[in-house]
């Protein structure tokens, strides 16, 4: 443990709390005490705020803290009993709480340990006591779901399992704070977040600044390719880009349609991804879109792609376009 006591009562405390020699080391129903910590799931940029509380016996509630640590991973919470000798406690069964602060923290899994004091006699009244753990996870880039350092493609799948629930996602990105994909600052990770997450996606410089997508469209193709062939249209106005996937063949029931953008050198790559977690039993047809700004004058390669359900691989349109 990061701070060992040994017990040795006083028997002042022991007289204050009606308890014989005998009975000092013994677990009452009063103790430990509960432990809260607030924010639930913290960073290494916030400071914790620990609670201990419960029911007392009497109405001589604890009335004092202190917080030690962390050494070797272990938290000492000090609950201390701070009354002379003498004191007459109505024998009643009291609320109490006591919260002290610690941090910011480093990374990683703290347990907690919590002490009753006597604060007249400086006495422990009782050994250290596990009450709890909580977990500080590192400072991440919101939107960066898969925790790489950046917010991109490969954020996209991660996204759609963080949507599924906390539990789930951790099991396959462990240490990975659930909390990334929280684009909407509402302390959860649901679908009011798809729209910010999008606008994560286009963050970086050149800036993806909207993207859309209409349907179900009317089918514009024969009976076995019933949203005819794929296209890519390309314009450019003032600097900005637009760029537009027609005749895309999505699920009915998807939830939304997300573009991101990447650019290496003198390629823009702009990935489409169908988000969806209750399909239907039908398929629509879909045109989707993107607009970049900030892009600087030049000739660039654009690719536009999406993963195809019916070849089940990867299919791009790919098309030059000039920038004044």
């Amino acid at each position: 443990m990061g701070r060992i006591r040994i017990a040795v009562f006083g028997l002042a405390a022991l007289a204050a709390f009606g308890l014989g020699a005998a009975e000092a080391t013994a677990q009452y129903w009063w103790w430990p005490p509960n432990m809260a910590v607030a924010p639930q799931f913290p960073t290494t940029e916030d400071e914790v705020t620990v609670t201990m509380g419960g029911e007392w016996p009497d109405s001589c509630i604890p009335n004092d803290s202190a917080i030690a640590g962390p050494v070797d991973d272990e938290i000492c919470f000090d609950v201390i009993w701070d009354y002379p000798p003498g004191t007459i406690c109505l024998m009643v069964i009291t609320p109490w709480a006591r919260s002290e602060t610690i941090g910011p923290l480093p990374a990683g899994t703290y347990s907690v340990y919590a002490t009753l004091f006597d604060g007249f006699s400086g006495l422990p009244m009782t050994e250290p006591t596990f009450v709890g753990s909580f977990t500080v996870e590192d400072v991440w880039l919101l939107g960066d779901a898969n925790c790489d350092g950046s917010v991109d493609y490969g954020d996209i799948d991660p996204f759609v399992l963080a949507l599924s629930g906390q539990e789930g996602f951790a099991d396959q990105y462990p240490g990975c704070p659930w909390l990334n994909s929280d684009c909407n600052y509402d302390g959860t990770v649901d679908y009011d977040d798809i729209d910010a997450f999008v606008d994560c996606l286009g963050s970086a410089s050149p800036y993806l600044a909207d993207d859309w997508y209409d349907g179900c469209l009317p089918g514009r193709g024969g009976a076995r390719d019933p949203c005819g062939e794929d296209e890519l249209e390309l314009s450019v106005e003032d600097g900005t880009l637009h760029a537009v996937h027609r005749n895309a063949l999505y699920n009915c029931c998807l939830d939304e349609i997300v573009i991101s953008l990447t650019m290496e050198d003198d390629v823009l790559r702009f990935d489409e991804v169908e988000i969806l977690t209750m399909p239907c039993w039908c398929e629509c047809c879909f045109d989707a879109g993107a607009t970049v700004v900030d892009l600087a004058p030049g000739t660039y390669t654009v690719e536009f792609c999406w993963f195809d359900y019916d070849t089940w691989q990867e299919q791009c349109l790919e098309q030059a376009v000039v920038i004044p």
